[in-house]
């Protein structure tokens, strides 16, 4: 048998075995990242007063890691009764994600995705994904990734000055 006839032989073979299908539903399909302007997902009505950025993160994520004194120094430079940093992991080991919070003085809002679902919800693709929104509850801007280069201050500072401001 020739090789032209192996390779033949193994396309039919391949052609006539059963394919995986991936179904998609509510729960795992996949959402496209939400626009400026958009409403956040599960954030109260237009009275709600605060500015708000989401921090999607997870403890095994380098890059998570690293940002967080920027995060920490975003915080602190705009802490108040107007802005509210909540961090969302999406750890799959609870324990792991509290020990890590603890150790590293991650004292603000926390909450646990481990499903993704709010992940998806937002249209996170990667992390750290940050998604800041304005007072009235839509979104202001989504900034995916870390860069090592821009400090999280510099590069979310000026939109959080605005929405804070009440320019956004």
């Amino acid at each position: 048998m020739s090789l032209g006839d192996l390779a033949r032989l193994a396309r039919a073979k391949k052609a006539s075995q059963p394919k995986a299908v991936r179904i998609f539903d509510e729960e795992n399909m996949p959402h496209a990242p939400l626009s400026a302007g958009e409403k956040a997902p599960g954030i109260d009505g237009p009275d709600r007063g605060k500015v708000t950025l989401i921090d999607f993160w997870a403890t095994w994520c380098g890059p998570c890691r690293q940002s967080l004194p920027e995060l920490k120094q975003l915080l602190a430079a705009y802490h108040g009764e107007d802005f509210e940093l909540v961090s969302v992991s999406e750890d799959e080991d609870q324990s792991d994600w509290r020990t890590f919070t603890s150790e590293n003085g991650m004292n603000w809002t926390q909450r646990l995705d481990a499903g993704h679902a709010m992940m998806r919800q937002y249209g996170a693709t990667g992390l750290p994904t940050y998604v800041l929104i304005g007072r009235d509850g839509n979104v202001v801007q989504q900034y995916v990734g870390y860069d090592p280069q821009v400090p999280v201050v510099e590069r979310i500072g000026p939109d959080l000055k605005k929405a804070l401001a009440g320019k956004s």
